[in-house]
């Protein structure tokens, strides 16, 4: 160990933490949102499957040694932790835990992220560290490298009682980092196997095709892949079709096609200012969005939206819309959900008169042939029949549609976007999504942050749909309080439903004291309850509820959180049986 080498590294890292304003008091992790982390988690999966035999083998080792036992990823972010139960015991009071970004710059010079910044094997040890949190512990730290120069991640042991064999741990770690690079590289040559073995099965109709591995590297070319008279590779399409394992249904890599030079290319109006429209926010996870929504109105590409109920899929739908060259036609919107099975063909394709029983004696257009030189939006397009997928297909590959009951088909053009709340990739592993008509609208994808992962916009989203509602209310702070601390299962939809719900009641003069409880869905017991009253007194009687619930029962407490009179409150009691 070169330690002159190490304190030079480490006092560059307490240069780098001051000139960042990390606060050498603190050092305590930042726990993450557990459904987060888990599709976080998820993503590392096979760098964790290469890890798991070293890990595992050297957990008896760090036992007697007293020692924690970590693997983190690129980011720094912790992926394992194990090791002495004492150890354990010190880490979890600093947050020191699974999740959590142990980085320099999230909590001062330590092992982990001295190690990733650097690139090179780091001892810190006491006072070494930046931030009070870690000044007791002795931190071992190992870059993991993927064998082509990037960093996977990092391999610490760890221990706040101290080392008494640091050359010993050090070398332990050192040599357990390069038999987890070796178990990652035979798992990447698995994968690219797997990738060729795609490739030769042939049958492939989108060729010529370049195909990758996960993380970028060129596997497999096409025979029919052509360079120009430079030798330089054809302009490819930047968006990717993933390809997914048969055995394993993880990601192996991606096919690129080259952009079709032929095909002749739609007159562009004129560049224009982009129109947020609808879309109201400002919080990273939503500007996030908007920056993905203005790469994707730029081409004529296939669109998928994926979010929870209520994200606003419409809106975005609709924003894409405004703002690509498709913007001058109409935009139609079908709820793909709400069509009965056996009618939605006929309203996607229209058909003849006289095709069926009731059918209209002139037919319809259908909404495919409604959206000419425009957008159709279908939304919940995972809940279309096998039947339909596979006559929308039909349209999207051919550019024709055949109407219910007629031998001719006509011409389309139109831009496709698709939403659901479901995982589309899931469906078809699990065979109930066609895997052809997949990769024809899964081009470019977009997943709507829900609301509680926004919640810096809450403000900004209240203000516009009191607006747009032409509500005179002043939302009190004590309100919006509440709300940031709600999930909202139901996302902006809730939120909207909420809001008018509240406003409806207090006729727009919202209480400072407002309560938010009693304006969200009310339990069924509870409906059940109240179901002799009228909606007005259904809310009343919530907020009576929970202001006894509040003060423990006491009247006289319940009726100044209320702000009515005792002997007022004792009527309303007996009125709704709550006495």
């Amino acid at each position: 160990m070169d330690r002159t080498r190490m304190e030079k590294r480490i006092a560059e890292s307490w240069h780098t933490c001051a000139r960042e304003g990390v606060d050498p008091a603190g050092g305590v992790g930042q726990l993450p949102e557990q459904k987060e982390w888990l599709v976080y988690k998820k993503e590392r999966e096979m760098y964790l499957e290469a890890a798991e035999p070293m890990l595992r083998q050297l957990q008896g080792f760090c036992e007697d040694m007293k020692l924690l036992l970590l693997l983190t990823d690129e980011q720094g972010k912790v992926l394992y932790i194990n090791g002495h139960q004492g150890s354990l015991a010190h880490a979890s009071s600093i947050h020191f835990g699974e999740g959590v970004t142990w980085t320099d710059r999230a909590v001062g010079t330590n092992a982990i992220g001295t190690s990733l910044s650097t690139g090179e094997p780091i001892v810190v040890v006491k006072e070494e560290h930046y931030a009070k949190a870690s000044k007791s512990w002795e931190c071992v730290a190992v870059p993991v490298y993927d064998g082509k120069g990037g960093i996977l991640g990092v391999l610490d042991m760890s221990s706040p009682f101290g080392f008494t064999q640091k050359e010993q741990i050090m070398g332990t770690v050192v040599s357990a980092a390069f038999a987890i690079e070796r178990s990652w590289q035979e798992k990447l040559r698995q994968q690219e196997v797997e990738l060729l073995q795609y490739a030769l099965a042939g049958d492939h109709t989108f060729t010529p095709y370049l195909l990758t591995n996960a993380y970028g590297t060129e596997v497999y070319r096409h025979p029919e892949w052509k360079e120009d008279e430079q030798g330089n590779d054809p302009a490819i399409s930047r968006l990717a079709v993933p390809i997914y394992s048969a055995a394993t249904r993880r990601l192996l890599g991606y096919r690129y096609q080259p952009v079709r030079t032929e095909v002749e290319k739609k007159k562009v109006p004129p560049a224009r200012p982009f129109s947020r429209g609808e879309a109201v926010g400002a919080s990273p996870a939503f500007e996030q969005t908007i920056a993905e929504v203005k790469k994707a109105a730029k081409q004529s590409v296939s669109v998928h939206l994926f979010g929870e109920t209520g994200t606003g899929k419409e809106v975005m739908a609709r924003l894409v819309h405004d703002n690509s060259e498709y913007r001058n036609g109409p935009f139609i919107a079908v709820n793909c959900g709400a069509i009965p099975e056996n009618l939605l063909e006929s309203e996607l394709f229209g058909y003849d008169g006289g095709a069926f029983t009731g059918a209209k004696r002139g037919g319809t257009e259908g909404k495919i042939r409604e959206a000419k030189n425009g957008t159709l939006f279908l939304d919940e397009i995972s809940e279309i029949s096998p039947a339909a997928q596979v006559a929308l297909l039909r349209v999207l590959q051919e550019k024709r549609v055949t109407p219910v009951g007629s031998r001719d088909s006509l011409p389309v053009n139109f831009r496709l976007i698709t939403a659901s709340n479901k995982n589309i990739t899931e469906l078809v592993q699990q065979g109930s999504f066609r895997e052809d008509l997949y990769y024809r609208i899964y081009v470019y994808p977009l997943t709507l942050p829900p609301l509680r992962r926004r919640m810096e916009d809450l403000p900004e989203l209240i203000r516009y749909i009191s607006e747009k509602q032409g509500w005179r209310a002043n939302w009190p702070k004590q309100l919006l309080a509440q709300m940031a601390g709600y999930e909202w299962p139901g996302n902006i939809r809730e939120l909207f439903n909420v809001l008018e719900r509240m406003y409806t009641y207090y006729e727009g003069s919202v209480p400072m004291d407002v309560l938010l409880d009693p304006f969200l869905s009310a339990p069924e017991a509870r409906q059940l309850t109240t179901s002799r009253f009228t909606y007005r007194e259904q809310m009343e009687y919530g907020r009576i509820e929970q202001a006894l619930e509040a003060c423990n029962g006491r009247v006289s407490a319940s009726a100044k959180q209320l702000g009515i009179a005792r002997s007022t409150l004792y009527r309303k009691l007996k009125k709704y049986g709550l006495e």
